[in-house]
C-alpha cells in the first residue's frame, strides 16, 4: 500500500521545482516526511543547520506547494533528530547513511592548539538580549554546563540572525566549493582550520571580489566543525553585526555580556571586516577582542574585500595583527573552474543542461560566482515557461551579446585549411599525437576557432584533431583565450583567421558542418 505521507511530499516536491526554481536544491530530495501531527506536515531534515535553513527560507514556498497538493491549508514544519523529543510517542530513528553527523553534545571536543591541546570554554549558556541579537549575521552555538557529572539535554543550537535572514547555508560546504588556481590557497587554508582550529593559520585571512565565494569558505569551516567538533563555540557575525551589537551595548550598559559573548567562544568568525573602517571605537573593541582570543589561542577568522593593508582608515596594529596569520586571495575563477561551477550548480539544481550550453555560461559570464548562479537560473525559468530546450543562441541572446557570438556556420575542414595556410604547417600534424611547441599552438588555435565557428560539441571537435578528449579541448579554449588578452601576437592570429574565415567560409570543398 502506497504510503500517503510520501506521495503528499512528491508532490510537493515537484510543485516547488516548478514553481520555485531558484529554491530547488540536490539535498531536497533526502528530506524525509513525517506523520502529520495536529495538521501540520513534517519533514525531517539531516541536520540543525538544514533544518534552521529550511525553516527560514524555505517555508513559504512548500506550505504553498502542500495547498497545492492537498487542496487545503496545511501548514509545514521542517524538523532535526534534536526535535524529536518535542512529538511523544514517535520513535527516534537511526541516523541514515545520506545524514550529516549528528550534532552530539554529550562529547566534549578537543581542539588542538599550538603544542598543546585544550578543550572548549566550558560555560552556562547566555540568554540572548533584546538588544543587538538583530543585527549582523549572528550564529551563536552554545555549550551546556556539567552539573555534578551530568550533563542537562542540550537545546537545539540556536541560529541569531540579522534581519536579512541570513543563515548558515547548507550549499556552503567543502564539498561544493570548486577549487581553482584562483582560490586554491584560501580553499586549503580554511579546511585545515576547520580539521585544527588555531593550531595553523591564525587568524586566516581571506580577501577578494564581490561574489567570489569568501562567505562560502567561511560558513563551509563552521559547518565543518559543527560537523566533526559539536561542542566547539563557535561565533559567526557580520562586522557590520559586531559594530551595531557593540554600540547598542554601549547606550544599554551592557559591555560586560558583549565582551563575554565575543571572548569566551572557540571560533570567532566575521565577515567583512573591511567596514571596520574610519569607526574608531569599533576598532579599539575589535583589537582587545582578537588579542584576548589570539592569546587564549582561539581560532580567529575574517574575511575582507581588500588585503589589510588596502583597508582605508584602519589602525596599523590592527593591520599587523591581521597579517601576522595566513592573508589568502579568492580571484575570479578562469574559464575552466567557472565551467566546473556551472557543472555543479547544475546538478545541485537538478537543471538537465548540454555540456554546450554549459560551457557557453561559463565563457560568456566571468565576473563572478554569484553572477553564474544567476544566469543558470534565469536561463532555466525561462525554458521551462518558454516550455523548450536551453541553447547556446538563447545565452548570447540573454547576455545581450552580438550575434557574431554566436559560431557561424564554419567546417571544421575549413578551419584547418585557413590555420595550416596561415601556421606553414600540415593537417595530419594537427591531428597527430606530436607535442612540438610548433605544432601544439597551431592545433590549439584550431580547436578555439572550432569552438567558435561551428556547432560540434566538443567531444566532437576534439575528435578531429586526433580523437583528443573534451578535456583537451577545454585546455586549448583557456589557454588561447588567456594568450589573446596577455600576447598581442597570439590575438593578431586569432583576428587574422577570423577575417579569413567569415571573408570566405567555404573555400574548401572537403568536410563540412
Amino acid at each position: 500500500m502506497a504510503n500517503p505521507h510520501q506521495e503528499m511530499w512528491t508532490g510537493a516536491l515537484a510543485h516547488v521545482r516548478n514553481n520555485y526554481p531558484a529554491l530547488c536544491r540536490g539535498w531536497f530530495d533526502g528530506l524525509e516526511p513525517m506523520p502529520i501531527d495536529n495538521g501540520v506536515f513534517r519533514v525531517r531534515a539531516s541536520s540543525a543547520i538544514h533544518r534552521n535553513y529550511l525553516q527560514s527560507q524555505c517555508l513559504d514556498a512548500f506550505a504553498d506547494a502542500m495547498q497545492a497538493v492537498t487542496g487545503r491549508l496545511m501548514p509545514v514544519r521542517f524538523m532535526s533528530d534534536e526535535d524529536e523529543s518535542n512529538f511523544p510517542g514517535q520513535t527516534a530513528r537511526a541516523p541514515s547513511a545520506r545524514a550529516t553527523p549528528k550534532l552530539d553534545f554529550d562529547n566534549p571536543a578537543v581542539l588542538p592548539g599550538r603544542g598543546s591541546t585544550h578543550k572548549p570554554i566550558e560555560r552556562a549558556d547566555q540568554p540572548a538580549s533584546a538588544a543587538g541579537r538583530n543585527a549582523g549575521s549572528d550564529v551563536v552555538v552554545p555549550k551546556q554546563p556539567r552539573v555534578s557529572g551530568l550533563m542537562p539535554k542540550p537545546n537545539p543550537i540556536r541560529t541569531l540572525r540579522d534581519d536579512t535572514g541570513q543563515l548558515f547555508n547548507p550549499d556552503y560546504t567543502f564539498e561544493t566549493f570548486i577549487p581553482g588556481p584562483e582560490n586554491q590557497l584560501a580553499f586549503s587554508a580554511a579546511q585545515a582550520v576547520a580539521e585544527s582550529p588555531a593550531a595553523v593559520y591564525n587568524p586566516l585571512f581571506i580577501h577578494g571580489g564581490v561574489g567570489l565565494g569568501k562567505t562560502h569558505l567561511l560558513q563551509a569551516i563552521c559547518i565543518r566543525v559543527l560537523e566533526t567538533r559539536p561542542d566547539t563555540i563557535i561565533h559567526y557575525i557580520s562586522c557590520e553585526g559586531f559594530i551595531n551589537r557593540f554600540m547598542d551595548a554601549v547606550k544599554a550598559g551592557t559591555m560586560p555580556s558583549f565582551r563575554h559573548s565575543f571572548r569566551d567562544v572557540d571560533l570567532l568568525i566575521v565577515d567583512d571586516i573591511h567596514f571596520l573602517a574610519k569607526m574608531d571605537r569599533s576598532q579599539e573593541e575589535f583589537f582587545h577582542t582578537f588579542n584576548s582570543l589570539y592569546q587564549m589561542r582561539r581560532q580567529i577568522v575574517l574575511s575582507s574585500d581588500a588585503k589589510p593593508d588596502q583597508i582605508p582608515h584602519l589602525e596599523e596594529r590592527l593591520i599587523s595583527r591581521f597579517k601576522q596569520g595566513l592573508v589568502a586571495e579568492v580571484e575570479t575563477p578562469c574559464f575552466e573552474t567557472r565551467l566546473e561551477i556551472v557543472r555543479t550548480k547544475v546538478g545541485m539544481r537538478g537543471i538537465k543542461m548540454d555540456e554546450d550550453v554549459c560551457v557557453a555560461i561559463a565563457r560568456h559570464t566571468s565576473s563572478s560566482v554569484r553572477e553564474l548562479e544567476g544566469v543558470i537560473l534565469t536561463l532555466d525559468a525561462r525554458a521551462q515557461a518558454m516550455k523548450t530546450k536551453l541553447t547556446e543562441e538563447m545565452v548570447i541572446e540573454f547576455l545581450g551579446l552580438p550575434k557574431s557570438a554566436a559560431r557561424p556556420l564554419i567546417s571544421i575542414q575549413r578551419i584547418i585549411d585557413a590555420v595550416t595556410e596561415h601556421f606553414g604547417c600540415k593537417t595530419h600534424e594537427l591531428q597527430s599525437k606530436r607535442k612540438f611547441r610548433s605544432i601544439v599552438y597551431p592545433r590549439q588555435v584550431a580547436m578555439y576557432l572550432a569552438r567558435h565557428h561551428t556547432r560540434y560539441s566538443l567531444k566532437e571537435i576534439g575528435g578531429h584533431f586526433g580523437g583528443r578528449d573534451h578535456s583537451t579541448v577545454i585546455y586549448a579554449l583557456e589557454t588561447i583565450e588567456q594568450r589573446v588578452k596577455d600576447t598581442p601576437s597570439c590575438q593578431a592570429d586569432i583576428e587574422q583567421l577570423t577575417r579569413v574565415l567569415l571573408q570566405n567560409p567555404h573555400k574548401s570543398s572537403s568536410g563540412g558542418q
